[in-house]
This record gives structure tokens, sequence and C-alpha cells, in this order.
């Protein structure tokens, strides 16, 4: 579940896998708002001055208000990719009035709330990007292995070498880089200017939410204000501008399990349920492997 404040309609919405729901600032209620029976994945959010658009496995969705439905109902944007309908990362890229989206292709903008779409030539790698980040007119790119940086003007270049396998979130706090990986919750280390420097170094941050000597790689990276939340493995970290971490909550109710893919263990690219009957990755899986989900000593097969 994620939670996200639009401050155009003043109301809060939660997406899974593939539903949203919208409330009230109550948060009293929640109602889902219709439009998306055909999602296997929603991946990311933005909002401009026009409105919402949501990343899907089947392009980007807008929300239309103008509908008969009480709470409005997503609707596909034009977006057409030849031999792809994946869509990753969103960023409303407020310098510019854009709204930028990722793929496998590159990035695309569109300045017409989605009615057309351009390729940008502005990032000519074939990487997909995870995570989009903007701060003092800066946008930051994040990869599986690396970080991109684009100044106001110019191109997209490499300013890290992650070190991980697979990245999923980032944030720009206090001035610093936090990224989600495979290897652990990593921030930038104090000696450099991410808005400037190049070949910045990355240093793990929180070897408290590793259990049993094994790295969890945290799932979610969530700024409200002045902390920084982190989500890893039933448990939710809080970190404060002077850089404490401590274990805000931990479901001890029920016991996260391991998903495996093809006995590989899959970590912030997995999302299921507390029993692990259901398994969604954000990246389609090869259609001969084998999903288990590991629960104490109990398996279970994902559907």
């Amino acid at each position: 579940i994620r939670i996200f404040y639009s401050s155009i309609f003043d109301k809060y919405f939660a997406f899974s896998n593939n539903k949203t729901f919208v409330s009230s600032a109550s948060l009293d209620t929640w109602n889902e708002v219709s439009g998306t029976p055909n999602i296997k994945i929603i991946r990311d959010i933005a909002e401009d001055d026009s409105g919402i658009f949501i990343s899907t496995d089947i392009g980007v969705y807008r929300l239309n208000t103008s509908s008969n439905t009480l709470f409005g109902n997503w609707e596909q944007t034009s977006l057409f990719i030849p031999n792809s309908t994946e869509c990753y990362a969103l960023l409303y890229d407020s310098d510019n009035n854009r709204i930028l989206m990722s793929n496998e292709f590159g990035i695309f903008s569109t300045t017409n709330r989605g009615n057309t779409w351009s390729l940008l030539s502005e990032f000519d790698e074939t990487d997909k990007i995870f995570s989009f980040a903007q701060s003092n007119n800066v946008i930051f790119a994040l990869t599986n292995d690396a970080i991109w940086r684009k100044q106001l003007s110019g191109n997209f270049i490499k300013i890290i070498e992650t070190g991980a396998s697979k990245s999923r979130k980032m944030k720009i706090f206090d001035n610093n880089i936090y990224i989600t990986t495979d290897i652990g919750l990593l921030r930038s280390e104090d000696d450099y200017d991410i808005y400037n420097d190049n070949d910045i170094l990355l240093k793990n941050i929180a070897p408290q939410m590793n259990k049993n000597g094994i790295v969890m790689g945290p799932t979610a990276l969530v700024d409200i204000e002045d902390l920084l939340f982190v989500g890893a493995d039933n448990n939710i970290f809080i970190i404060n501008e002077n850089r404490k971490i401590w274990k805000q909550f931990e479901n001890k109710i029920t016991e996260a399990p391991s998903i495996y893919s093809n006995n590989i263990l899959s970590q912030v690219d997995v999302a299921y349920t507390s029993n692990g009957s259901i398994v969604v990755f954000d990246e389609k899986q090869n259609i001969n492997h084998t999903i288990d989900a590991s629960i104490e000593y109990n398996k279970f097969f994902a559907v």
C-alpha cells in the first residue's frame, strides 16, 4: 500500500498493486476509484497542475474527475510505444511544466495531460529508470545499478555506481540521496555535493534492518515533512534531520514471507499478501520461472 496526498483535490489516495482508493482528509472512509480492472501493477504516481497520473504495466493513466462517478475514474492516456506498454517512474518536472515517464526505451514527456507523448533525447540509455527525484532545479534518475543527474539544461549524466543489482526508490532528504536497494538502504557520503559533484560514493546506513545477518532490502521510502519513513520486512523505520534512525513499528502478528524467483531471493522488487499466497513482482517474470514464498518452514505457490 502506498499513500499519496493530492494538493489539487485535498484528498488522500491509497494504491495497492492494481487498485486505488480515495479518502477525505479525515481518512475515516476509503472508496475505490474505478478504471483499473486490467492493470497488473501500479508503479508510480505524479501530480501536475491539471491532475494525477499513474504508471502501470499497460500504460499511463490519468484521473478523470469529469466522469459521472462520484470519485472520478482512471482513463488511459494516448501513449503508444511499439512493442511495449510497460511504464515505470513518473515525475512532474515543475521547471519545464511537463510530466516525465520512463520505460525500457528511454524517457517520454507530455505537456498536455497525456494527449501526446514525445521521446526525449536527454537520456540516451536503455536502462529502466525506476525512480525520479527533483530538488534545487536538478533531476535525479535511479536505474538498477546507477544514479543519473540532469541540470536545468543539458542531458542526464551518470554520477553514482550504486553497487547494487536492484534499486527501486529514491528520495532527496536533507541534501543527501537515499535509495532502497537489494544491498540495503544507501545514502550519499557527506563529503559530496549531490548537485554538482561526480563519482559520488554511497554508504549503507541501516544495518539494523537486517535479520540474522541477512540483508533485508527496504521496499518503501516516503518523506513526510522533516522525517523520512522506510518500510522493510514488516517494520517501519524513521530517519530525522539529525540522521537518527529508529524503529517506529513492527508487525509481530504475521511473519513476512521470503519470495524466491527460480530460487533467487527477491526483496525490493516484490509485494505480497501476509500469508504469501499472492505475490506481485514489479517486472514481468519469465514464464518458466518457479515462484515460491517461504513462511517459516512452509511454502506456498504464488498465483
